[in-house]
């Protein structure tokens, strides 16, 4: 399977990556179009691939990047002051590349980002 990209604009408050599947649709012709992109911060399965390597790049500001908290009680899980890794904007810095790992896959759905004024481009390698 050929690698996608995607690109998401974020704000100030953490996004679930899997958030750049919505608007996404299946459907034959004459038939109706089915949602399976899912909605904010709940992907769809069916969209939500698993990938054997990710490669993050951000514009216009810096983005960071994380996982849920690990206690699980906080619903925007990733901030500029609390993330994993802050994907930096500045020219000439490398993009960001997860994977591949032993243990196996990961999805979108696995990480959040925020950065007021950032669009962070991702490239995924499907597993």
């Amino acid at each position: 399977m050929a690698a996608r990209s995607f690109q998401i604009a974020l704000g100030a408050g953490a996004t679930r990556l899997s958030d750049v599947y919505i608007g996404l649709t299946r459907g034959g012709p004459g038939g109706p179009a089915e949602n399976i992109g899912g909605s904010a911060g709940n992907p769809d399965a069916r969209s939500d691939v698993p990938y054997r390597a990710v490669v993050f790049y951000a514009t216009g500001a810096a983005a960071f990047v994380g996982g849920s908290d690990m206690a699980g009680t906080s619903l925007t899980p990733v901030s500029s002051t609390t993330f994993g890794v802050k994907v930096d904007s500045a020219a000439g810095v490398p993009p960001l590349t997860v994977g591949a790992f032993e243990a196996g896959p990961m999805k979108l759905s696995d990480y959040w980002a925020s950065g007021a004024g950032s669009t962070l481009h991702i490239l995924a390698v499907p597993f």
